[in-house]
C-alpha cells in the first residue's frame, strides 16, 4: 500500500493505509485496513521486487517478531500521463459546471427565486473543494478559487434577503394595542433570525387581531386575543404559513389585562409563524 501511495501521490491523488497489531499470552493477531479516497485508476502497477528483514525480541515469556517489508514497484510513464491529463480534463470539468450553476443561480435570483438560487449554489459547492486550478474555456478563465469565494458570497446574501420580513398588523382598539402587539411580534422574529424591514423584504406577514373580555378569576380581569397571523412568499403572492392566534392575559386593570394578552399573542404568534416560514423555506428548497 505504500507503494501504491507513491505512485498515487504523482497522479495528484491520495491512497492511505494503516496496520495494527497486538499480541496476548497464547497467540498474537494482526489486522490489517486500507483505505482508499483516490480517484484515479492505478492499473497497471507492477510488482518488480520485493524482500523483509525479520528482527526478533524478547518479552516476558513471548518471542515477538517483527518484518520489515520492502517492495518496488514499476509504472509506465506514458500510463500516469494518460491518467494526470484524464485528472485534469475531470477538474476543468467540474469547474466549468460550478461556473455554469453559478450563473443559473445568478438568473433565479434576478427573477426573485431566491430558494432555487441557493440550491443551484448548493450543488456548486462540491464540484469545487479540494480544487486549485484555473479552468481556460474559449471565452474567459475561471479560477476555481475565487469561484467558491463568489459563490460563497451568494449564498451568504440569499440567507440575508430570506431573512427580510415585512409586518402588517390590524388589531381592534387603540393604537397602543397594536403597538403592543407589534413590539412583541417584531421581537419574536428578531430572536428567531429574521429582520423585520420595509427595503426590499423577501416575506410578508399580516395579522388581524381583536381582544375580549372572558373572564374574572382571583380578582383579576381576563382577557383573550385571538385572530389570525399568516405570511407570503412576495415573489409569488403565496401564502406559506398560518398561526391561529388565541393567547390569554391576567391583570385587576381591564385595559392591562388586555395588553397583557396582546404581548402574550405577539411573542408566541411570532415565534410560531417563524418556525412555520423556515419550514416553508426547507420544503420549497427540497422540491426545488
Amino acid at each position: 500500500m505504500d507503494a501504491f501511495s507513491k505512485i498515487s501521490e504523482y497522479l495528484g491523488t491520495s491512497i492511505e493505509s494503516s496496520f495494527e497489531s497486538f499480541a496476548s499470552n497464547s497467540e498474537s493477531h494482526a489486522s490489517s485496513t486500507v483505505r482508499s479516497n483516490s480517484e484515479s485508476n492505478i492499473v497497471g502497477a507492477t510488482l518488480e521486487d520485493t524482500y523483509h528483514v525479520k528482527r526478533v525480541r524478547q518479552a516476558g515469556a513471548l518471542n515477538i517478531e517483527k518484518f520489515d517489508v520492502y517492495v518496488l514497484f514499476s509504472y509506465s510513464k506514458s500510463r500516469a500521463e494518460k491518467e494526470i491529463k484524464r485528472k485534469e480534463n475531470e477538474k476543468r470539468k467540474r469547474v466549468i459546471s460550478a461556473h455554469q450553476l453559478l450563473k443559473k443561480g445568478q438568473t433565479l435570483e434576478k427573477a426573485a427565486k431566491y430558494n432555487m438560487a441557493m440550491e443551484s449554489y448548493k450543488k456548486a459547492i462540491p464540484l469545487l473543494q479540494g480544487l486549485e486550478m484555473i479552468a481556460e474555456t474559449a471565452s474567459e478563465k475561471i479560477d476555481s478559487n475565487l469561484l467558491l469565494v463568489t459563490i460563497a458570497n451568494r449564498m451568504e446574501a440569499i440567507k440575508e434577503i430570506n431573512s427580510r420580513i415585512c409586518i402588517s398588523v390590524r388589531v381592534q382598539g387603540s393604537p397602543e394595542k397594536k403597538d403592543v402587539f407589534m413590539a412583541n411580534l417584531k421581537s419574536a422574529l428578531t430572536e428567531q433570525g429574521f429582520s423585520v424591514t420595509g427595503e426590499k423584504p423577501c416575506y410578508k406577514i399580516v395579522a388581524n387581531i381583536r381582544t375580549s373580555k372572558v373572564g374574572y378569576t382571583l380578582n383579576n380581569y381576563v382577557f383573550l386575543a385571538s385572530g389570525k397571523i399568516s405570511a407570503m412568499e412576495l415573489s409569488t403572492d403565496k401564502e406559506i404559513a398560518t398561526v391561529a392566534v388565541s393567547s390569554k392575559g391576567f391583570h385587576k386593570i381591564k385595559t392591562q389585562s388586555a395588553l397583557n394578552s396582546l404581548e402574550e399573542a405577539g411573542l408566541s404568534a411570532g415565534k410560531e409563524i417563524a418556525e412555520k416560514i423556515k419550514h416553508s423555506i426547507n420544503f420549497l428548497r427540497d422540491k426545488a
